[in-house]
C-alpha cells in the first residue's frame, strides 16, 4: 500500500516540476480531516504543498454531506489524515463503494498523526519543504496551535511528552507557545534547533474563540446521543460527560463576562475534550446497522442533488433511494442496504470517468 501511495504522490509531485503537465491531477488531490484543530492545522498547511483541496468532517462524527463534497471535487485520490475516532471508518466505506482511491494516516495521538504524515512525505521527498519553515507546538496547546494556523509558510511538529517519532529538519525550527505549554516546551525542544521563541498570550479574542469551539462540539455530542438513543453504561456515562462539558462552557463565558480571559480560555478547553469524550461514548453505544443506513441513504439524497446540478441525469438513481427509504421503514435492513450499494454503484459509473486519469496510475488503489 505505501509503495503504491508512493508512486502516485510521485506523479503529483511531478506535476509541480513540470507545470504544464497533467496539472488536474495534482488539484484533484483531496485531503479528508476532521477539525481536530491539531489534524486540521496539519491539513491545511500540507495542502499548500501539495496544492490539495482540503474537505472537513466534524470530528468522530460521520457527516452526510462530506462524501458529496468529496464528488464535487471529483478527485483523482484522497489522503485521510487522522484515524477512525476522529474520522469514521463510514468514509472509507463510501469511497471504496465509489471507487475512490484513498488511504489514511494516523498515529495513536494527534502529535503521532502529525509524524507520521510529515514523514511519509518527506522520506522521498525533502526538497518539497526547501521553502517551508517548521513551527514546534505542544499538540494540545490550543492558543499555540490557532497562531501556528494564522502564519503563512510554515508546517507544525507536534509534541508531547513522548519522544518526537520524525525527521528533524536541520534549519532553524521556530518554538510557539502559550502558558500552557512552557513547562514542556522548554524541556523537549532542546532536542530541536531551535531559532526563535514565540510566546502567544490568551487575549479575548482567542478566549472567544475557544468558547465558540467548544459550543460546537457540546451542540454536536447533544446531536449524536439524540440520534443513537445511546442505552446501558455506555450512554449514562455519555450523558455525564455532556452535562460536565455544559458546566465547564457555563464557567468560561462567565469568565469571558468578567474579563478573566484565561479562565474563560481554560475552561472552555475543559469542555471541549468533556464534549468529545461524550461523542465517543455515544458512537460506542450505536446500536444495530439501521443507522448506518440511514445515514448513506442521507448522503446519497444530497449526493443526487449535486449531481443533478452538475448536469448528471440521476433518474434512475432516485427510484433506488426511495425504495431503500421504504424497506428501512419498513424494518427490511437488508434490502434497503441492497438499494442503497445499487444506487452507489450507479453514482460511481456517473462519476467515475472525471478523475480516471489520475486513478489510472493506482490501478483503482490503495483502497485503506
Amino acid at each position: 500500500m505505501r509503495a503504491l501511495f508512493s508512486i502516485f504522490l510521485s506523479l503529483l509531485l511531478l506535476t509541480i516540476a513540470l507545470p504544464g503537465y497533467i496539472n488536474a491531477q495534482v488539484r484533484d488531490f483531496v485531503i479528508l480531516v476532521s477539525d481536530n484543530e491539531a489534524d486540521l492545522t496539519l491539513a491545511q498547511k500540507i495542502a499548500v504543498v501539495l496544492d490539495a483541496k482540503v474537505i472537513v468532517s466534524p470530528w468522530g462524527i460521520y457527516n452526510e454531506s462530506v462524501v458529496p463534497k468529496i464528488l464535487d471535487a471529483d478527485p483523482s485520490f484522497v489522503l485521510i489524515i487522522g484515524g477512525p475516532m476522529a474520522v469514521p471508518e463510514e468514509y472509507e466505506k463510501d469511497l471504496e463503494d465509489l471507487g475512490i482511491p484513498h488511504t489514511r494516516l494516523y498515529g495513536s495521538t494527534r502529535v503521532e498523526t502529525a509524524q507520521v504524515v510529515i514523514n511519509w512525505i518527506k522520506k522521498d521527498y525533502p526538497d518539497l519543504f526547501k521553502d517551508i519553515k517548521f513551527a514546534v507546538v505542544y499538540g494540545w496547546d490550543f492558543g499555540a496551535i490557532m497562531k501556528v494556523r494564522s502564519m503563512k509558510g510554515v508546517i507544525p511538529i507536534f509534541i508531547g511528552y513522548n519522544p518526537v517519532n520524525i525527521t528533524i529538519p536541520e534549519e532553524d525550527v521556530v518554538a510557539i507557545m502559550s502558558r500552557d505549554s512552557e513547562e514542556i516546551m522548554e524541556k523537549i525542544t532542546g532536542k530541536f534547533r531551535v531559532g526563535s521563541r514565540m510566546r502567544v498570550v490568551i487575549t479575548q479574542e482567542v478566549a472567544k474563540e475557544t468558547i465558540e469551539e467548544s459550543s460546537i462540539v457540546i451542540s454536536r455530542a447533544e446531536e449524536v446521543l439524540r440520534e443513537v438513543e445511546s442505552i446501558g453504561s455506555m450512554g449514562a456515562r455519555a450523558w455525564v460527560f455532556l452535562d460536565a462539558a455544559k458546566g465547564y462552557l457555563k464557567k468560561a463565558k462567565s469568565s469571558y463576562e468578567e474579563g478573566d480571559y484565561i479562565k474563560a480560555y481554560e475552561y472552555a478547553k475543559n469542555a471541549k475534550i468533556r464534549a468529545e469524550r461524550a461523542i465517543v461514548l455515544a458512537r460506542a453505544g450505536e446500536k444495530g446497522p439501521g443507522l448506518e443506513i440511514s445515514r448513506r441513504i442521507k448522503m446519497l439524497e444530497i449526493t443526487v442533488i449535486r449531481l443533478k446540478a452538475r448536469g448528471i441525469d440521476v433518474s434512475n438513481i432516485l427510484p433506488l433511494i426511495e425504495k431503500a427509504e421504504s424497506a428501512l421503514e419498513s424494518g427490511n435492513v437488508g434490502e434497503a442496504m441492497n438499494y442503497v450499494e445499487m444506487a452507489m454503484k450507479l453514482i460511481r459509473e456517473k462519476t467515475r470517468g472525471h478523475g480516471e486519469n489520475g486513478r489510472a496510475h493506482l490501478n483503482h488503489g490503495p483502497k485503506h
